[in-house]
């Protein structure tokens, strides 16, 4: 009777891991490059459980049961299918540091001194604090919400989440799951606050300061204080790309419009282009619009949205064929080499070579 449990407990374990791996939010959480790898051990796991429900002799063990149903519990808890935790990261470690004068920056590593204890040892002052909003009913009569900084730690979890109350100034309160930069004063607690417990998608610890919370001067959304897409095209690498959208008469518009998602390819891709050929783009403002169109799409793309797209429409009506070689996406044929500069209006992708000049 054990070993027959034993093996429907890893027959269901099998089951789930390879409806995770064929599904959708693999690549939130995994490489995609290893979902054949993933699969295959679904599919060992599934054997395996299969092998001792039809087995006929041989003793049950009830410590292999208990572990068993105690991965089967934590998977289902841990809810790992659900998708969000690479779209949520994105801004906040791929952004731009943000400061303001006057306020130190307040990083959600920092509350853990202060944290599960009633020491109020963090001083108080004007910080300024990034991440995500998460809204409860009880906290918006008070006219406060929590806001959380996702760390990746792989020791604990998938992500880890720390943050604080805080106390809004502003009205309204911010979007519930909004990304947004709290400027204020940390102040400390007379008496401590035990935290919420609060979930957030597939992220499995979260903890908020129970000994300080944080009174804002404003509450302004995290892309508001990027910089613009042309802006956040890296000067030293890609200077070439830069003067061509000058030159092209699409600045203004790259500028202020949006979202794009841009594939700007390194000064060394048009080096490869040959002496002549760059001459003809930097003099020609038609065939630099038209190179700056081909390497951009409308909408914005994190590098985990790419993964999920077999093809893109460039902004001159071409198309992008999205592959994976070797582990690395090629967007047009070109490699995807740094990912993810994000902008207020889209984002930036480096690559090499020029989309649709090939490898």
């Amino acid at each position: 009777m054990i070993r027959r449990a034993n093996g429907l407990l890893l027959l269901l374990l099998g089951l789930a891991s390879g409806a995770f791996a064929l599904g959708d939010s693999y690549g939130f959480l995994m490489n995609p490059t290893f979902r054949g790898l993933t699969v295959g051990g679904a599919a060992l796991v599934t054997i395996l459980g299969l092998a001792q429900i039809t087995r006929t002799r041989g003793p049950g063990s009830r410590s292999t049961f208990l572990i068993y149903a105690g991965f089967l519990v934590l998977v289902a808890w841990a809810q790992p299918q659900r998708g969000g935790i690479a779209p949520l990261l994105a801004p906040p470690h791929d952004g731009p540091p943000i400061t303001r004068a006057g306020y130190a920056t307040l990083h959600g590593q920092d509350l853990f001194e202060d944290m599960g204890t009633e020491a109020r040892t963090v001083p108080a002052g004007k910080v300024m604090l990034r991440g995500f909003v998460k809204r409860l009913p009880a906290l918006d009569a008070r006219g406060e919400f929590i806001l959380l900084e996702p760390s990746m730690a792989c020791c604990l979890a998938d992500a880890i989440a720390l943050g604080a109350r805080v106390r809004n100034t502003d009205t309204p309160l911010p979007a519930d799951g909004a990304w947004v930069v709290a400027f204020g004063e940390r102040q400390a607690r007379e008496r401590p606050r035990p935290g919420p417990a609060v979930r957030l998608g597939a992220i499995l610890f979260t903890a908020v300061s129970r000994t300080h919370r944080l009174v804002s001067d404003e509450v302004v959304g995290y892309l508001d204080l990027l910089d613009d897409l042309v802006a956040r095209v890296p000067t030293e690498r890609c200077s070439v790309f830069r003067a061509l959208v000058q030159q092209s008469g699409l600045e203004a518009r790259l500028r202020a419009e949006g979202p794009f998602t841009a594939f700007v390819p390194l000064d060394a891709s048009f080096a490869a282009l040959g002496a002549e050929a760059l001459r003809e783009l930097r003099t020609s403002p038609e065939k630099a619009r038209a190179l700056i169109e081909r390497c951009g799409v409308r909408g914005r793309f994190s590098k985990q949205a790419l993964y999920k797209r077999p093809r893109l429409e460039a902004l001159d009506g071409g198309v992008l064929q999205v592959q994976v070689e070797n582990g690395v996406l090629v967007i047009g044929g070109a490699r995807l080499l740094f990912a993810d500069q994000t902008a207020r209006n889209g984002t930036v992708h480096v690559v090499h070579p020029i989309p649709g000049h090939g490898k």
